[in-house]
């Protein structure tokens, strides 16, 4: 979803003590074309996930900030400016690394992810005099064990159950496949199976 935020002065009739007011206007369609990034991006726990932003419009941007998106609210991740170059703020430091740092192209690693790190983020294109432009990513973040598989003999001696069992994030589905394999030794022995 792309923001982009406006300021409007109005002039406004028997009420003296309003003279400025703020407007926040989100007009998703209308800006899609303006900001690049991935809309969804999937990785495993413990590989790193990288998001690009790119502001496909020249315009004049003073800083490129990194937010992390929860129930309360945006967390300012990290930041870059022509003035102060990249700061990642501190309590995400061992997490977050630039990759790229232009203003019109930013790209943020998340090292060693954890499910804790799977949720939304926002690039924000701050610009002057337009305001900011808002790019937002997700990253959904997967696991997977090693499936267990379990042989044992049944109470017939012709039998065999089988079960297996897998655990991960989103859950698995686990198959099992007959192939119908008789193993059996010929009626003339001659010491080899077939």
């Amino acid at each position: 979803m792309i923001t982009r935020k406006f300021e409007l002065l109005l002039s406004l009739t028997n009420i003296s003590s309003f003279s400025h007011l703020t407007v926040h206007l989100f007009s998703p369609a209308a800006l899609t074309a303006v900001i690049q990034t991935q809309q969804t991006v999937l990785a495993a726990v413990g590989e790193d996930a990288e998001f690009s932003c790119q502001l496909l419009e020249t315009k004049d941007v003073l800083q490129v900030t990194w937010q992390k998106i929860s129930h309360d609210g945006e967390t300012n991740v990290a930041t870059y400016s022509k003035y102060f170059g990249q700061r990642v703020n501190d309590g995400f430091t061992e997490k977050f690394k630039f990759k790229h740092t232009e203003l019109q192209n930013c790209s943020i690693v998340i090292r060693n992810v954890t499910v804790q790190d799977e949720g939304c983020y926002h690039c924000l294109f701050i610009t002057y005099p337009e305001g900011s432009f808002i790019g937002r990513t997700c990253l959904r973040v997967y696991e997977l064990h090693e499936p267990v598989v379990d042989v044992r003999e049944s109470n017939s001696t012709e039998e065999w159950v089988v079960s297996c069992s897998a655990t991960g994030r989103p859950a698995p589905t686990v198959t099992l496949r007959n192939t119908e394999c008789i193993m059996g030794i010929p009626q003339e022995d001659s010491g080899s199976p077939i």
